[in-house]
């Protein structure tokens, strides 16, 4: 860890973590797509902790661009919030580390900067991704795909090596990949493709994606659960109302958001670094992890 601060120039700045004493009861809060249900869930239980213990938030949409992420970053330094809530880039670690280190308490949620010191609060997507290739396997005549999504970001590798290597640890074929963004247009493509190259079961990584799998599937008149079994990423109240309704992967994204907020405040009022945490992710089979004999 210490190396890797190094190499992206880390260094410690106790005078500029001085200048922030006066207290303002605001936080800065960054997230790439407000759009994408669970990000916009995630800024609500922000909002809602934040709110509790008297502070108030600011919100940026990033538009998942490391520019955008960067200038947002600028800006909150100069409105001189308490600390600030990110989702981060992994392109756009050296501003986040510069920021952090002027003396900016600064909480990584959902997504980390690999080898730094920021704390996070992430998934553990271990469990979940294990239990639903399980489901998947387990279907008769089952040809798995994934939509994986971006690999600059630290979820979108993480999910991605999962699945590789639990894969193989279940003794399955090696899963068909597309790779996409976290977008709903990507889902629809990744999806279309995997169809394509003769796969029946399909792994998305994101909400958005999954929504765009759905779509597809829709489209190609093929009825999930029957035709196709499909796992997605996140437990919106979309997907329950889903006919059939889909299994997926549940981060638990409230409880992310409320366990953001509150290392946040710890890091603003002891200020002192708090300690990372991971939050296991839980599958939840439905009617759509099933396939037509």
């Amino acid at each position: 860890m210490e190396k890797a601060a190094a190499e992206l120039k880390y260094r410690p700045n106790a005078q500029a973590r001085a200048l922030r004493n006066a207290r303002t009861n605001i936080i800065g809060v960054l997230v790439p797509d407000i759009q994408n249900p669970f990000f916009s869930t995630l800024a609500a239980s922000i909002h809602k902790a934040a709110y509790e213990n008297g502070f108030s938030m600011l919100l940026s949409h990033t538009d998942e661009k490391p520019d955008r992420l960067n200038r947002a970053l600028e800006m909150l330094g100069r409105q001189r919030v308490d600390g600030i809530i990110v989702v981060p880039h992994i392109q756009s670690a050296r501003a986040t580390l510069e920021l952090h280190d002027s003396g900016m308490p600064i909480v990584a949620a959902d997504r980390l900067i690999p080898h730094s010191i920021i704390p996070s609060v992430t998934a553990d997507a271990v469990p979940g991704i294990t239990d639903a290739l399980m489901a998947l396997s387990a279907l008769p005549n089952a040809k798995i795909g994934y939509l994986a999504g971006p690999q600059d970001t630290s979820t979108g590798q993480e999910r991605l090596n999962l699945v590789k290597e639990i894969s193989k640890e279940m003794g399955l074929e090696p899963p068909t990949i597309f790779f996409g963004g976290y977008q709903e247009l990507a889902g629809f493509e990744g999806t279309i493709d995997l169809l394509e190259q003769g796969v029946n079961c399909i792994l998305a990584s994101d909400t958005m994606m999954t929504t765009g799998a759905v779509e597809a599937l829709r489209e190609k008149n093929l009825k999930i659960g029957k035709h196709v079994a499909l796992v997605g990423y996140d437990d919106t109240q979309l997907f329950r109302l889903q006919n059939p309704p889909l299994s997926v992967i549940d981060q638990n994204v409230t409880l992310i958001g409320k366990k953001a907020f509150e290392m946040l405040y710890d890091y603003i009022t002891l200020e002192k670094a708090p300690k990372s945490m991971k939050i296991p992710s839980i599958y939840r089979g439905r009617g759509s992890t099933m396939l037509a004999p």
